[in-house]
């Protein structure tokens, strides 16, 4: 499938010029998600690589009735293995959206055991007043020693 078919035209280009290379594939399993934000908004989840487990996905906020609406796409943020720093990303793996909440999920798991990796939530919202859009990751989950015991993976960042 296609991983951009039936998006809005100013997403699909957003997309084209944000995925260089061998980053996205061109044919994956999953049609693109879009959800209500309100005031015009709207949330696209466009899957951009499937792997065995686990899918990569990107995703981007844009006004489709707007012919030249700014489409916006998505950074969250993310916990580093190897440096232990927290980072922005484009790359959502796994992601789900709840529109009760606005909270926009990811789960990665570190192996198949679901023993280690990361996950996090990100509120999105948009202001009424000035009617823009706002994205703030609000919780890091995160455990990187793949040790065969599943717990709880510990919070390691979080703000309200």
């Amino acid at each position: 499938m296609n991983p951009t078919e039936g998006l809005p035209a100013q997403v699909v280009a957003k997309h084209a010029g944000m995925t260089v290379g061998d980053l996205c594939q061109a044919d994956v399993y999953d049609a693109p998600e879009t959800y209500d934000l309100g005031q015009g908004f709207k949330l696209y989840l466009v899957e951009c690589m499937n792997g065995a487990y686990q899918s990569g996905y990107r995703a981007y906020i844009a006004k489709p009735a707007e012919a030249n609406s700014e489409v916006t796409p998505v950074i969250i943020l993310e916990s580093s293995e190897l440096n232990g720093g927290i980072a922005g990303t484009l790359e959502m793996v796994e992601p789900t959206f709840n529109v009760k909440t606005g909270i926009l999920s990811t789960f990665a798991k570190g192996r198949g055991l679901g023993d280690c990796g990361e996950s996090s939530e990100t509120k999105i919202s948009i202001d009424k007043k000035f009617g823009y859009s706002k994205v703030r990751t609000v919780k890091i989950n995160a455990k990187w020693n793949c040790d065969g015991k599943y717990s709880s993976w510990p919070v390691i960042f979080k703000q309200k």
